[in-house]
């Protein structure tokens, strides 16, 4: 410390910064515990005493660290755990909010980062249609060509040519479209016939009755249940029937991911056909179809109520996210966002593939909002 000056001109004595009054030179007290360099000693998460403002002067340092603690502190609870946030603005206000939890594993399926609630529970829904067409193909179902395995792992549009490939699933079976259990009024165009397609084929296959492939305790059913469950290592958490009639399994968010990861291992033939044909998959503006047109070292599968799962072929790298309320909307913009950021797709393309999905001009006059993501992922 430097020498002072008292009332009366005389110096003031030198004393070490822990000196007691009247102890000149003293040797610096031990630092209790609590002490923080800078910050003084904390008690219940504040400095122990008060540090004096030095109006429009310099900064006291202490003060500055106190602050920039505080605010890297309050920035740790206001990230920790915040989900993607999917905006649509129109004009200067914004009309819409979707919030998005995500989780990304490794190879090996340990969670390397996520934004939101990895935990969420969620059914795996259309998500799991590459692990239900390799079922069938190991219950012996031998489609036809590439075209009818990967219309297999498809939520299709139901045009032409996804109808045509589950007929010719059905032909190539001895069966015809009356056999299909889903939802009409034209099961053939459902979004999920070729799945069902797969599972009849399955069933004639190994001289099962047709009638039966969605009885919850019938063998296609509880063939696709143990193997779902061998995929993700664990029980589902939940069982319930899935809008088309079959049975849908319920994951967190991080076993959906690690099932990703399997998927290229453990389901090759489904990956293969999917990239292969990846109009096949969806069609025309829809997200799996135009993310894997535009990128073939990734293999996206769309659920039901905002889910998406994915995989990486190069690293392994698996994800899954879910849009907390569930609109399709808010989870094609998390995807893409997602995407970009890891090195999937470029801004150019991730912009073509936004206007693909969601086109911006409706009729002559029509416009939709302006749709952005915005949010951080967090390193675990």
């Amino acid at each position: 410390m430097g020498h002072g000056r008292r009332r009366g001109g005389r110096p003031r004595p030198r004393r070490a910064l822990h000196a007691q009054p009247g102890e000149r030179r003293a040797a610096a007290r031990p630092r209790p515990a609590g002490f923080v360099p800078g910050l003084g000693r904390r008690t219940r998460g504040r400095p122990s005493r008060r540090l004096p403002d030095r109006g429009n002067g310099p900064e006291d340092p202490r003060r500055r660290l106190a602050r920039v603690a505080r605010a890297a502190s309050v920035h740790r609870a206001m990230t920790a755990g915040e989900p993607l946030v999917v905006e649509a603005v129109r004009g200067d206000l914004v009309e819409s909010t979707h919030l998005i939890d995500v989780v990304i594993v490794d190879a090996g399926g340990t969670t390397a980062a996520s934004a939101g609630d990895p935990g969420t529970v969620a059914y795996l829904r259309s998500s799991a249609k590459p692990v239900q067409a390799t079922v069938c193909l190991e219950l012996g179902w031998d489609p036809p060509a590439a075209e009818q395995l990967a219309v297999a792992c498809a939520s299709h549009n139901g045009e032409p040519v996804h109808v045509e490939a589950v007929r010719e699933t059905l032909r190539a079976a001895g069966l015809d479209e009356t056999a299909l259990r889903c939802p009409g009024p034209a099961p053939i165009v459902h979004n999920c016939s070729g799945k069902h397609a797969a599972m009849l084929a399955a069933c004639v296959a190994n001289g099962w009755d047709p009638a039966r492939y969605l009885d919850p305790d019938g063998p296609i059913q509880a063939a696709v249940r143990r193997r779902i469950e061998d995929f993700a290592g664990r029980p589902s958490r939940a069982v319930a029937t899935d809008g088309c009639g079959a049975q849908t399994f319920a994951f967190s968010l991080t076993e959906a991911a690690a099932l990703a990861v399997r998927l290229p291992r453990d389901a090759p033939r489904a990956i293969a056909a999917m990239r292969a044909h990846p109009y096949l998959v969806a069609g025309a503006g829809r997200l799996c179809t135009a993310v894997m047109s535009a990128a073939s070292g990734v293999v996206l599968k769309v659920g039901a109520e905002g889910l998406l799962c994915g995989v990486l072929m190069e690293t392994g790298v698996g994800f899954a996210m879910k849009a907390r309320d569930g609109v399709a909307r808010g989870r094609e913009v998390a995807a893409v966002w997602l995407l970009e950021r890891l090195g999937v797709l470029t801004p150019d393309t991730a912009a073509r593939v936004l206007a693909e999905v969601l086109p911006n001009v409706v009729g002559a006059i029509g416009r939709h909002p302006e749709m952005r993501c915005r949010g951080e992922l967090i390193r675990r």
